[in-house]
């Protein structure tokens, strides 16, 4: 995964990225109510990314806490670390490595209270390693992360890949979509979950299911929605590589089936189901 995220692609990401935290808004909103940080506390975020969720658990513990953002790709870490968390922040540590191959206790890091990820801990190459070594971060402390449910339980990926794939079949394109459960949704369901945390080590691992109406691209006209759809997930790895001229007709066809998911304020609204999930070690 980390050589996926070359400074290409990290700056389009970044470029995209408050409309994406605006999107997720109502999925933070539930893995920060789950995770209920309090001021003093020790937080590693994991799959932090360019760290949205890292600088707010840096406000939510305040001053004498201190938070560890851990993300496989240093690109996303060197942009991070370029935002201040805010004057009455913790202390933010970033850390680049991947979860499957870390040792924390090795590589001297304090113990952490709470464990958080938003949609950071799917892709792992060995799900049950890099959660023990995670357990490891946090021997006395609590989980709470979000994951995707099943594919086909979110219009928002399901809308635009529909359309992506009936373009790509009227042009005679062969394409493979990805399967519903893998990627982004390899811990789509509470039992998967509480099969990887508990052979992990962790304990008391509760699962819950939420539906939310996502703002695509939190919230702009349709076009500039079609284009982030067209980087959503499965549709962009169906259309990576593809021609310019295909790729501008699928984000045409995207557009066409986002204007039956219009809010009255004419951006497009499309269902996400997520899961929350927490644990003790």
């Amino acid at each position: 995964m980390a050589d996926q995220w070359d400074d290409t692609r990290v700056q389009r990401w970044l470029g995209q990225s408050e409309g994406i935290d605006r999107q997720l808004a109502p999925v933070t909103d539930a893995l920060f109510a789950a995770a209920d940080l309090q001021g003093g506390e020790r937080v590693l975020d994991v799959g932090c990314g360019h760290g949205p969720t890292t600088r707010l658990a840096a406000r939510a513990v305040g001053r004498g806490g201190s938070v560890t953002g851990l993300d496989l790709a240093d690109a996303m870490l060197r942009a991070a670390a370029a935002v201040p968390p805010g004057p009455e922040a913790a202390p933010i540590e970033w850390i680049n490595a991947d979860a499957v191959d870390w040792d924390p206790v090795g590589s001297g890091v304090d113990p952490h209270h709470v464990v958080i990820s938003r949609y950071g801990v799917m892709f792992f190459s060995d799900p049950v390693k890099a959660f023990t070594n995670i357990r490891a971060s946090a021997p006395e402390g609590r989980l709470a992360i979000a994951t995707w449910a099943h594919r086909h339980r979110s219009d928002m990926f399901e809308v635009p890949l529909a359309a992506a794939l009936d373009v790509m079949a009227r042009r005679g394109v062969a394409v493979d979509p990805p399967e519903p459960d893998e990627g982004a949704f390899s811990l789509c369901t509470a039992q998967r979950l509480t099969d990887v945390l508990t052979e992990a080590g962790w304990s008391e691992v509760d699962t819950v299911e939420h539906g939310a109406a996502m703002v695509i691209g939190g919230g702009t006209d349709i076009d500039t929605a079609a284009r982030a759809g067209l980087d959503l997930g499965p549709t962009r790895v169906v259309t990576t590589g593809q021609p310019e001229d295909l790729r501008a007709e699928v984000i045409e066809a995207i557009a066409d089936a986002y204007r039956s998911h219009l809010t009255a304020d004419g951006h497009v609204a499309l269902g996400g189901t997520f899961l929350i999930t927490t644990a003790s070690a």
